[in-house]
């Protein structure tokens, strides 16, 4: 027996007080996530909150199909333009 307790899901350190850090998760943190894309990780369970247009268990489907750099040329060249008569 070493007197070290086992921390809950999602908590670390020898009083369990200290959150995972960003991409562990589980008992004392122990795990590693594997989120892709931006995505955010909970720390208790390892599970993938995917950020819009991403979807899958590691947020590895999809994503944006136009860039903002792209968008915003593509919103110029669309513009209607109003002819006085």
């Amino acid at each position: 027996m070493t007197g070290r307790c086992l921390c809950p899901p999602g908590k670390m350190g020898t009083r369990c007080d200290t959150n995972c850090p960003v991409n562990r998760y589980g008992p004392d943190c122990s795990e590693s996530c594997e989120c892709r894309n931006g995505a955010w990780c909970d720390p208790r369970n390892g599970r993938c909150t995917c950020l819009q247009g991403w979807i899958g268990p590691t947020c590895q489907e999809g994503g944006s199909l136009t860039s903002p750099q792209l968008g915003n040329r593509n919103q110029e060249n669309n513009h209607s333009h109003i002819v006085p008569v």
